[in-house]
């Protein structure tokens, strides 16, 4: 039967691209399709404002963003204190550089003549913007307008994109406004269920409204991996580029040795250069990458390091005033960390890096930090049992001493008045300064004190830690203990302030690398769209790993003929789908998502895979049943449906108790599976796409 392509568009919406119709999100379908589609047009209620969004990538974000936020009153207040943040660093940084006259304000503070006058400092009637006798006053906010040309400069461009930026989200108010009729409308959320109600429930309430009002005209259904891949479609491609070391953030700086550098900055700038070289206006891919000659293939490589280029040179501009403004940000947030003692401040996390490197495919933010959250305790079990004995020891040593310091010059502070706070301790500082700084040093060496009871077996530790993070490099086995592994490690969980650090060190060297390196990673990067990219039906462009290997992701993809059964994959679709075996990545992506969402029905290659896991567990193991119906033995099945019958009737802390035991046991039962994926025998996720040769953007071109 004669098939031709549908292009979907709207009729007054401007394409932001050059090429209008090979940018659409189209679908392949045949006459009887075509007829039925205008059928189900003509038939449509003309008053169902939901019906066939233009974005739906846009929309599914909004409505995730909107679950995340907990409703319109929380996202406008949070954006509106967010701006107010911004707004306040900026003064206070303002102030500082400007406002304050630092040699005038020591001479004030240290009781120095002024003409026949001596200032006293604990004058009840004395301000610091008053004014001295030659009529300057330490502090005075009419410096401002005497800024020097360059500090003007950086104070207008500020200014512009935070009034730009604050515009921006003002007009976003109405969507926030429209997404909170769709919730109680459409989904039937009200703000309260939206406090406790999980993620999974939303995405069938969004299943149900596909069905009800068409949300994508151009499929009848959509299920749980379908929504999924419209939120995280660019987070995969990343994550995918990342994992499979086509980006590559490692550098070598003289004196300072290796880091990663990937600020914040660096990752805006990147999601900007593809928005405007790789993507189109709809969020797919762009046709002369996917089906484009290799010509098209070098000028669309060309165009995106045109962009980093670009990028680069911004960057460049604005570093001054984002590492300034990061460092305050920085010393505002750990500031009552410091004055709490509680530690956190020589606490660590896993690192912006690590968080590319660790983040599962088709895994939306919360789920992803809950799984950090988990894995954060046996990662930094696993640190300390590595701490130096000898840094333990002097600090706990410089432990005693500066809290025996701290605590004696509190005690005295209460015991006589305040002026002793006031006096100086030593001839330069007072007691407060000196209270202050054995405040920070006494909350770092707690830091580095680590916990008495650990007991030394790095091996099933760092086992503890990839059942959480999903993962355990090869050359990491069997060399749990050595320094190696706990190098790589401690580069992917790190200190807080080694972060900030590489933050500084990564924002005076995101120029350098959007200018000189990234251009050379062009042509692999755009080869890489080209070679992992599969057209769903319904969804568009995806990555080819965030199907989890589905052979059947629909007949829309364009083939070279008509008739041509293969039309699955993108020409140029490679068939490495699977990372390398050490890693498993797209195996626990798709169990970590099966685990999820326990109402998805995987496809045939997916099931397969997982039934073949719950096959490997011991034939008592109830871990299959976490995995839903169908994935578990008939005893695990039993004991299972047991487990949940048990639970009605229960009222008050006994029903509570049983959630948390229930959690438990789905958290042991999660471990358990993806311990599975450890192991050198464990089940490949196999996949049935067909190959088909891929067009190489070489950089001899």
């Amino acid at each position: 039967m004669a098939r031709r392509t549908a292009y979907m568009r709207l009729a007054d919406e401007e394409e932001p691209t050059d090429n209008v119709e090979m940018n659409m999100l189209y679908t392949d379908m045949n006459e009887h399709e075509l007829q039925e589609l205008g059928s189900q047009e003509q038939l449509a209620p003309t008053h169902d404002r939901w019906r066939h969004q233009r974005n739906l990538d846009r929309f599914f974000r909004r409505v995730y963003s909107y679950y995340r936020g907990k409703g319109f009153v929380c996202i406008v207040s949070s954006g509106f204190l967010d701006h107010l943040t911004v707004l306040f660093v900026a003064f206070i940084v303002l102030f500082v550089a400007y406002c304050i006259n630092f040699p005038l304000l020591h001479a004030r503070l240290r009781n120095m003549p002024c003409g026949n006058s001596t200032v006293v400092p604990h004058d009840p009637d004395l301000s610091l913007f008053d004014p001295d006798c030659h009529g300057e006053a330490p502090m005075a906010f009419g410096r401002i307008s005497q800024l020097p040309p360059f500090a003007v400069t950086v104070l207008s461009l500020f200014c512009l994109g935070w009034l730009y930026a604050f515009v921006r989200f003002i007009l976003s108010i109405p969507e926030v406004a429209e997404m909170k009729v769709f919730f109680t409308q459409v989904l039937h959320i009200t703000n309260e269920d939206l406090q406790t109600i999980s993620w999974s429930v939303v995405l069938q309430r969004l299943m149900a409204a596909q069905l009800e009002h068409q949300l994508c005209i151009t499929v009848k259904e959509l299920d749980q991996l379908d929504i999924t891949n419209f939120i995280t479609r660019r987070t995969n491609y990343m994550i995918a580029l990342v994992n499979k070391n086509v980006l590559n953030f490692e550098f070598s700086f003289p004196i300072l040795g290796s880091w990663y550098v990937l600020p914040m900055s660096l990752q805006a700038s990147l999601d900007w250069c593809f928005s405007r070289a790789i993507f189109d206006g709809y969020s797919n891919i762009r046709e002369r990458i996917l089906v484009g000659t290799l010509e098209d293939t070098y000028i669309m490589a060309s165009a995106l390091r045109f962009y980093f280029k670009i990028m680069g040179v911004l960057n460049l501009i604005l570093a001054p005033a984002i590492f300034v403004y990061r460092c305050a940000v920085f010393v505002f947030q750990y500031s009552d960390e410091v004055r709490s003692f509680s530690g956190r401040i020589a606490a660590r996390h896993f690192s912006p890096y690590a968080r590319w490197k660790l983040r599962d495919f088709c895994e939306v933010e919360h789920y992803f930090e809950k799984r950090l959250a988990k894995g954060y305790k046996p990662a930094k079990e696993y640190i300390d049992m590595f701490s130096s004995e000898g840094v333990a020891v002097m600090a706990k040593f410089l432990s005693v001493l500066l809290g025996g310091f701290f605590a004696t010059l509190l005690i005295l502070g209460v015991i006589l008045d305040e002026s002793f706070f006031l006096a100086n301790l030593t001839p330069d500082r007072s007691v407060t300064w000196w209270l202050g700084m054995s405040g920070v040093f006494l909350a770092v060496c707690r830091g580095l004190i680590p916990d008495e009871n650990l007991v030394f077996d790095p091996a099933r530790q760092m086992h503890r830690v990839a059942l959480h993070t999903h993962y355990f490099p090869e050359a990491w086995r069997g060399r749990e203990a050595s320094p190696f592994v706990y190098r790589e490690f401690n580069r992917l969980f790190q200190f807080r302030l080694i972060t900030f650090l590489e933050e500084m060190v990564g924002i005076l060297a995101a120029p350098f690398v959007l200018y000189f390196v990234l251009p050379r990673q062009a042509d692999a990067i755009v080869t890489f769209f080209r070679s992992h990219t599969v057209r769903r039906k319904g969804v568009g462009d995806v990555c080819s790993f965030a199907l989890f290997g589905s052979g059947q992701p629909g007949p829309d993809a364009p083939g070279p003929e008509d008739g041509d059964d293969g039309g699955v994959v993108s020409p140029g679709a490679v068939v490495d789908m699977p990372f390398p075996p050490p890693d498993a990545k797209m195996e626990h992506s798709l169990l970590n998502f099966k685990l999820n969402n326990q109402e998805w029905t995987p496809d045939v290659a997916s099931s397969t895979f997982l039934e073949q896991l719950g096959a490997s567990l011991p034939p008592d193991s109830d871990a299959p049943a976490a995995l839903g119906e169908g994935f578990a033995g008939p005893a695990a099945a039993a004991a299972h449906a047991a487990m949940e019958a048990s639970a009605v009737g229960l009222g008050g802390a006994r029903r509570a108790r049983f959630v948390v035991d229930g959690e438990a046991a789905a958290d042991a039962a999660a471990a358990e599976l993806h311990n599975s994926l450890l192991q050198p025998s464990k089940p490949r996720l196999t996949s049935s796409l067909e190959p088909r040769p891929a067009r190489i953007a070489t950089t001899a071109l």
